[in-house]
């Protein structure tokens, strides 16, 4: 299933309200793909990264910013590099096996999230 839009609007759960809307509109960043890359950013054909010891990342979309921040749902990336609007890279910390949401939040605060964005195992 392909989320295709992303309608404005918000949603209150525990006490936090967050609001949606789509990516590119005002503004606001998107991911359309994550490349798992070796330590010099070098593309690989690995689809998950380690659990021990966390791998390399290309974060490729638009409307990314300088000083943006990666997490991989509430851990914050080892490193992040910003190349262009187009394209962030990160170190990722090892992880419990499992897929996670990653996020892409500019120092505006709009962010972008990839839904099962990465893989460890």
């Amino acid at each position: 299933m392909a989320l295709t839009r992303l309608k404005t609007g918000n949603f209150t759960a525990n006490s936090i309200t967050v609001d949606l809307v789509e990516a590119g509109a005002s503004g606001n960043p998107g991911i359309t793909n994550i490349i798992i890359t070796d330590s010099s950013y070098n593309n690989t054909e690995n689809s998950t990264i380690s659990t021990s010891s966390g791998g390399y990342i290309k974060i490729i979309g638009f409307g990314f910013q300088s000083n943006c921040q990666v997490h991989v749902e509430d851990v914050l990336a080892a490193s992040v590099t910003f190349i262009s609007a187009n394209e962030v890279r990160a170190q990722l910390n090892g992880r419990a096996a499992g897929s996670y949401i990653v996020y892409l939040t500019n120092s505006s605060g709009k962010f972008a999230l990839k839904i099962n964005g990465i893989t460890y195992a």
